[in-house]
């Protein structure tokens, strides 16, 4: 159509973000900064993979939340082209974290995008928020991807990856 591209990209963006907002209500979960500071604390890596339609959206809502500063890496499928499950985006994530998936821990709402794209990847562990909207959005999903953990608030994570941590160092002696 002959459009320029610098106009037509700030327009998308800006159509993004407003239907983001629109069609989803965000808010933070309770005790989400003190297990984030914990977690950092006991030396873990932290990074988000976000599937969204504008490029700028998660950063502005990690940094209304007042998070932004605790994760290494913000993975987006509007910049990479793959969406979650697909194993593409969970590859790019690891490769700008400079980790093994067996090394890692992947926590999430869905079992449909997040547990499905961990499990294919080989994560060291899925584990499920579980929420009454995952709930929904996961109704009719394959039986046969499960999370390794499911958790109900974010807090019980530290205790669950401290406790495969010592199982793990049990194992190697």
């Amino acid at each position: 159509f002959n459009l320029n591209r610098e106009k037509l990209q700030e327009v998308a963006e800006r159509l993004a973000g407003m239907w983001e907002v629109t069609y989803y209500h965000r808010e933070l979960r309770p005790k989400v900064k003190e297990t984030l500071e914990e977690l950092k604390k006991r030396g873990y890596h932290l990074g988000v993979i976000s599937n969204t339609a504008s490029l700028y959206s998660v950063f502005d809502v990690l940094e209304q939340y007042g998070i932004r500063d605790y994760f290494e890496d913000v993975t987006l499928s509007s910049v990479t082209g793959y969406r979650k499950p697909h194993p593409s985006i969970f590859q790019i994530s690891l490769r700008q974290m400079q980790a093994k998936p067996e090394e890692c821990a992947y926590v999430g709402d869905t079992i449909s995008r997040d547990i499905i794209g961990a499990k294919r990847m080989h994560f060291g562990a899925a584990i499920q928020i579980q929420s009454f909207l995952s709930a929904q959005k996961d109704a009719g999903v394959d039986a046969a991807y499960q999370p390794d953990h499911i958790i109900r608030e974010l807090p019980e994570l530290v205790d669950y990856l401290e406790e495969r941590n010592r199982a793990e160092r049990l194992t190697m002696q």
